[in-house]
């Protein structure tokens, strides 16, 4: 899940819509949004509002916004909530991800008498200023699904997998010195698996197999007659308990083995999972993307154990010097899984340099870009 920023960004560039005349195209960060033409400048400062902003009524009724954004699930006793989420979208053809508060705008929101002046909001709203808090803007978050009473109590060290950024929020964190790898991001329900000390280690010395969603470890089943989700790689890919028990061994035996779990993630689709079923329509699949041992992720050569053990993998569809151009053009397009349903583009891309490494204030270099298409497609569905 990524950081929602709202923040006071300048314009980078403006073009020429090639499909309107009375649009234009605006460049801010890494993203591309359509607005009305003449409506700012280069090098203008704006709020920049990305897509799964929630509005509160005020706000995208004074943007003038509220039949462009989405509506909001609807309350326990059937009531609608009166704010709105920003959605992303083409626009006569050309992607557009999010809105834009001009400067003149904002004063006129966050304008209160004698108390807030036209200059002190200036001085306040500088560049990289968030906006969240005085605008009320909050995160879409989708809904979590039940766990049915399977909750198993969290290990220590089976841990949650990275919390991945928005490329288009930092589109400078890779360079052209960088080979990346770019891989599609399959739209279904996180999954980790894992091996190494039990939780109850210090009474009994047990080692043991783990599975969970992304947020929740999950009970192991106890009858042949019960399944649980995430524990089902394990029985469709038959190599994978062996896979994790290896790396255990080989990574793990000149460590301290009390701290070392090794954990692969993957993502668990098909049909009654997402709206989006791939080449299971009838079934369910999973794919892995990442390895961690003792805390610390795999490089790209993860990719090579995973097809040593013939466990499937997300596809790869770059590898190469980090491209800007290119990171859009990969984002959109139709997914490598093939699909039977109406739509049958790709979630996005998610995207790792070759070798494992860190940035001091965003942590592990790793970042996603989501494609347009996926996100304005009809009859989406979400869930943790």
């Amino acid at each position: 899940m990524s950081k929602l920023i709202v923040e006071v960004c300048r314009v980078k560039d403006v073009k020429e819509h090639p499909n309107a005349d009375r649009l234009e195209i605006l460049q801010i960060k890494g993203w591309d949004v359509v607005a009305g033409k003449d409506s700012v400048k280069k090098d203008d400062l704006v709020v920049f509002i990305p897509p799964d902003a929630v509005l509160p009524e005020r706000l995208h009724k004074h943007l003038n916004i509220t039949k462009y954004c989405a509506e909001l699930p609807k309350n326990a006793d059937g009531s609608r909530p009166t704010a709105r989420r920003v959605k992303a979208a083409r626009l006569r053809g050309v992607p557009s991800y999010g809105t834009i508060m001009p400067m003149n705008s904002l004063i006129d929101y966050l304008m209160d008498g004698d108390h807030y002046t036209p200059e002190d909001i200036l001085n306040e709203y500088v560049e990289g200023k968030d906006a969240c808090e005085a605008l009320g803007i909050t995160k879409w978050e989708p809904p979590i699904k039940a766990t049915q009473g399977d909750a198993e109590r969290d290990h220590p060290r089976f841990h949650k997998y990275t919390n991945i950024e928005n490329w288009r929020n930092h589109p400078d964190l890779f360079t052209p010195d960088d080979i990346v790898i770019c891989t599609e991001k399959i739209h279904g329900t996180n999954c980790r698996v894992g091996f190494g000390q039990s939780d109850n280690y210090a009474e009994d010395k047990e080692y043991t197999y783990m599975a969970g969603s992304h947020n929740v470890r999950k009970k192991k089943p106890e009858g042949e007659d019960q399944t649980s989700l995430y524990w089902m790689p394990f029985v469709w890919e038959s190599r994978l308990k062996q896979m994790l028990f290896e790396l255990w061994e080989e990574h793990c035996a000149e460590k301290d083995k009390h701290d070392a779990v090794v954990i692969v993630f993957g993502e668990i689709y098909g049909a009654g999972v997402q709206d989006m079923h791939y080449d299971c329509p009838n079934g369910k699949g999973f794919r892995a993307f990442d390895i961690s041992i003792g805390g610390e992720y795999m490089g790209h050569e993860k990719f090579k154990v995973f097809k040593k053990y013939e466990i499937p993998y997300v596809p790869i569809v770059y590898t190469g010097p980090y491209d800007p151009d290119r990171i859009k053009l990969l984002t959109d397009g139709e997914t490598n899984l093939g699909s039977q349903q109406k739509f049958k583009g790709r979630e996005g891309i998610v995207i790792t340099p070759v070798q494992e490494s860190h940035d001091p204030l965003l942590g592990r270099r790793i970042l996603k870009s989501v494609s347009v298409d996926y996100l304005s497609r009809k009859g989406g569905s979400d869930g943790h």
